[in-house]
């Protein structure tokens, strides 16, 4: 019987997902606000909003991976040093100083790897600052447009002015959030 090849298995579970129920492998992902952005003042203020909101998303981040890199030296550096109370180590202080300098190295890329996009930004926003996805949906629709003809479907005008309408309100949560929401706190996870 033949086997099937490994590149297809690894593909096939990412099809499903993480093999939880559902098949949702990870966080929603919304997508990039587009180049137009500058055509429309709604979302000119969402997104200089949400970057704001996200350096503070990101320096969290960083301290958190920090945090964690931290604790994996000082165990390594304790494991190191135990090892060296049991037989004599000449090379102790190179690999406590090699533990140092790649922990720093491993935080550095940790705090680089955890800056999140704005879309990642929006849904922290709203989860955490009580926004009720008004800013996620803002992002969401950032791709629909405002303006319909005159001559357009009651459907496609009503649409645009529904999007005009969330775009100006997501707008107004977003300048209403309290700008000191993604500080570093102890009791967060």
């Amino acid at each position: 019987m033949r086997r099937p090849r490994l590149s297809l298995v690894f593909a096939s579970w990412r099809r499903r997902g993480d093999g939880r129920r559902g098949g949702v492998s990870g966080p929603p992902v919304l997508p990039p606000l587009p180049a137009s952005v500058a055509a429309d003042p709604a979302l000119r203020a969402i997104r200089a909003g949400l970057r704001r909101h996200r350096d503070r998303l990101w320096l969290r981040r960083a301290v958190r991976r920090a945090w964690r890199v931290l604790a994996a030296v000082l165990v390594l550096a304790a494991v190191a040093l135990a090892g060296a109370r049991v037989t004599p180590l000449e090379l102790l202080t190179s690999i406590l100083l090699a533990l140092v300098v790649g922990g720093c190295a491993v935080a550095l890329l940790a705090a680089t790897a955890a800056r999140p996009t704005l879309g990642e930004t929006a849904l922290a926003l709203d989860a955490e600052g009580g926004l009720r996805d008004r800013v996620a949906t803002a992002v969401a629709f950032a791709s629909e447009s405002t303006g319909a003809p005159h001559d357009a479907a009651p459907e496609v005008r009503a649409t645009a002015a529904f999007v005009a309408r969330q775009r100006t309100d997501a707008a107004r949560a977003l300048a209403a959030a309290p700008a000191r929401l993604f500080r570093p706190g102890v009791g967060q996870t």
